[in-house]
């Protein structure tokens, strides 16, 4: 098992939020977050951490 962007996009849609929202909500750019969830660049644990908590998840979903 490794990290799994779709888990991320299936949480956004599943608690209504965003990708801009969430952008705001981690402190980076949109841009910056869609070059993460394209899978262009990688996320940062620190991030996933700040993820994992405006989605109200823990941080193993996204790993699933």
């Amino acid at each position: 098992m490794g990290f799994q962007i779709k888990n991320i996009v299936a949480e956004l849609a599943r608690k209504n939020i965003t990708r801009q929202s969430l952008a705001k909500k981690i402190k980076i750019s949109s841009n910056s977050l869609s070059k993460k969830l394209n899978g262009i660049v990688d996320f940062k644990v620190s991030e996933l951490e700040k993820i994992a908590k405006v989605l109200d998840v823990p941080i193993t979903i996204f790993f699933e």
